[in-house]
């Protein structure tokens, strides 16, 4: 399914500091967890954290503080889209990768078919998006 969560994902990690970028995903999740339908699709319940793509969403809390810190206080479009694609975009396919492979055991390859290979330029442009958003939102919020 395509959702703008990576998007949101990206932007918080590119506008905010690394202890608030982790206490919004963290939030995110305990709602999500608690019963609220937060997930995608209006999914909810800790069942969807430890099912097949419960690790996706994991790896939004993991990419989101990674990437935050990574970027430190820098308003640079370029080193955002780095961050995204080579630290972020990993970060969560190898954590929804992996809760694949485990709870549906499916093969490697038949994980990447189905997780990874159909979402990757979505992923990129959506980085990209991000990027240039926060950008945006930073000089704006700057420019206070």
């Amino acid at each position: 399914m395509v959702t703008a969560l990576t998007i949101v994902v990206n932007l918080i990690a590119f506008i905010l500091p690394p202890k608030q970028a982790l206490l919004v995903m963290a939030t995110y999740l305990i709602i999500g967890a608690a019963g609220v339908p937060v997930f995608v699709g209006g999914a909810a319940g800790l069942g969807k954290l430890v099912g097949p793509t419960g690790g996706f969403t994991l790896g939004f809390l993991l990419a989101a503080g990674a990437m935050s810190a990574l970027r430190g206080s820098s308003n640079n479009f370029k080193k955002n889209i780095v961050l995204g694609i080579c630290v972020g975009m990993p970060l969560i396919y190898i954590t929804g990768c992996l809760t694949m492979y485990v709870v549906a055991g499916l093969g490697l390859w038949a994980t990447l078919v189905a997780a990874v290979f159909p979402f990757l330029l979505g992923d990129v442009i959506k980085v990209v998006l991000a990027a240039f958003l926060a950008q945006k939102l930073n000089a704006a919020l700057v420019g206070r």
